[in-house]
């Protein structure tokens, strides 16, 4: 299948692979089939890059969230993350996503390399 697929999205070099420096993106087994099968169509990308996925940079909020109220148990923590994970609303979770033009931008200005937004 993972053939089939790549034969179809990557033809005429219409898609690319986008890959953060995750352990699994750097074995041997995926670097080969990579390289077989995409060549010339991946872009490597700092792994949890804040920068360029707002998934990291909501996860950097709730981290700095999460400190501020001292867990000091692993129940007290799970219980932490939860409350403040279910209080999150659309209006602020739209917050990050509406950042990502201006980020990308920012990042293309500073040929790739990280900003301070």
């Amino acid at each position: 299948m993972a053939s089939s697929f790549a034969a179809e999205a990557f033809h005429g070099n219409r898609w690319f692979l986008v890959q953060d420096n995750d352990p699994k993106h750097r074995s041997k087994l995926a670097q080969q089939w990579i390289s077989e099968k995409m060549p010339n169509n991946v872009f490597q990308w700092p792994s949890q890059s804040p920068d360029l996925n707002p998934i990291e940079n909501l996860f950097g909020w709730l981290k700095n969230q999460v400190v501020k109220q001292h867990a000091k148990s692993l129940a007290e923590l799970e219980k932490c993350i939860q409350t403040i994970w279910d209080s999150l609303t659309p209006e602020f979770l739209e917050h990050y996503w509406k950042s990502m033009k201006r980020r990308c931008q920012m990042v293309a200005e500073n040929d790739g390399n990280k900003i301070k937004y």
